[in-house]
């Protein structure tokens, strides 16, 4: 099997034990430089992923509030009790939207912390070859 570093694209086997010495010395030194690229970078990715989530979320509560106030405009006119009923429940429906783009955020952000960890790890099994 081969693994993919995200950052550098260096790609390396994961058969460790079948590894030698100098492909040892190799693979790590590798992956020292994707750690390397990693920590030069982090500030400057964190940053703007902090900058591109807070937009985004901005956003989204701006489209939400429309979104409402559409609802609210919609109730306010003569209409059916049944179909008042069903923009009553199409609000609400829309009030839930923000948590679950929270928690779909916070899924993304678990994955690439799983990446990281799953490269510490390969790097830890490098060392002990």
């Amino acid at each position: 099997a081969v693994v993919s570093t995200q950052s550098t694209g260096y790609q390396f086997t994961t058969d460790v034990a079948s590894l030698s010495k100098r492909s040892v010395e190799g693979e790590f030194q590798a992956i020292m430089m994707s750690f390397e690229n990693d920590t030069f970078t982090l500030q400057k990715r964190s940053s703007m992923h902090d900058r591109a989530h807070q937009k985004a979320s901005s956003n989204f509560q701006t489209e939400i509030t429309k979104i409402k106030e559409m609802i609210s405009q919609l109730l306010a006119d003569f209409l059916p009790e049944e179909k008042k009923d069903k923009l009553k429940d199409l609000s609400k429906t829309i009030t839930l939207l923000p948590e679950t783009m929270e928690s779909l955020s916070g899924s993304a952000v678990n994955s690439g912390r799983c990446q990281q960890e799953e490269k510490h790890l390969r790097l830890f099994e490098v060392m002990v070859a």
